[in-house]
């Protein structure tokens, strides 16, 4: 329940936290207070680690924390201004960290990660779902002309990225978690098709709807320090997560 009494029993006698928790974005979330509880855990979790002593922590944030910069290499180092409550939430749970990294000597890796895609994964987002609609020899159904630009991380690259913040055990520091490629809507819906060999399978829908592309971010902080690097592009993720279906008999 992210208590302190619950945690000091279930952290005692652990080497490292890694600390991935947390209310998603949500389009009911209105409201500061729908992330409220992204905050105490946090420092519930910090709090518990300086008590029992661990401190090779990771901490999962979110590039939504920079918010809509207008900079297309964005550092580390950029001041965040998250454009809705729940980066504002991560935010703060990255301020917390910092006290502690300062007064607790509690070596806290903080990740701010883009935005994940992988095998279970909701079926609802976006290459999940085009997948399996490719798979079903259904229309991929593109609102707008394609050209909205996304930033995708396999999510197998995360999970590196984690393994190796948690082998380096000394360090702290704020880290880039992002590919370091950049796709329109079109290009993946194309890039998915080919792997069905279905390529006339896409319908436009006229949409009035306004959304920002994609930024790049700097990830070279991280290939210094952690010697990270993403490893999958997107079509090689694709072809991974399509070969664990086949192997394992199950949905994307």
């Amino acid at each position: 329940d992210y208590s302190k009494s619950s945690l000091n029993s279930i952290l005692k006698n652990c080497d490292a936290v890694v600390h991935l928790a947390s209310a998603r974005p949500g389009n009911n979330a209105n409201s500061f207070d729908d992330y409220i509880n992204n905050v105490y855990r946090t420092n519930n979790i910090f709090d518990a680690c300086a008590e029992l002593g661990i401190a090779n922590i990771v901490y999962s944030s979110t590039i939504l924390i920079y918010g809509d910069k207008n900079s297309n290499n964005i550092l580390e180092t950029e001041i965040p201004l998250p454009d809705n409550f729940y980066g504002l939430s991560k935010y703060f749970c990255e301020l917390i960290a910092e006290q502690f990294i300062r007064n607790y000597d509690l070596n806290i890796k903080i990740l701010r990660i883009g935005q994940v895609f992988g095998n279970g994964d909701k079926p609802t987002r976006l290459i999940n779902h085009f997948i399996n609609l490719a798979l079903n020899k259904e229309k991929l159904k593109i609102y707008g002309d394609g050209s909205l630009k996304r930033n995708y991380i396999y999510v197998k690259d995360v999970c590196e990225a984690i393994d190796l913040s948690l082998r380096n055990v000394k360090i702290s520091g704020t880290y880039n978690i992002c590919s370091n490629e950049i796709y329109s809507i079109i290009e993946i819906a194309k890039i998915i098709n080919r792997k069905f060999d279905y390529d006339k399978n896409i319908e436009f829908i006229k949409s009035n709807l306004e959304f920002k592309n994609a930024k790049f971010y700097n990830i070279e902080k991280a290939l210094k320090e952690l010697n990270w690097k993403p490893k999958w592009n997107l079509e090689s993720a694709i072809d991974d997560m399509i070969k664990y279906r086949n192997n394992c008999n199950d949905p994307i």
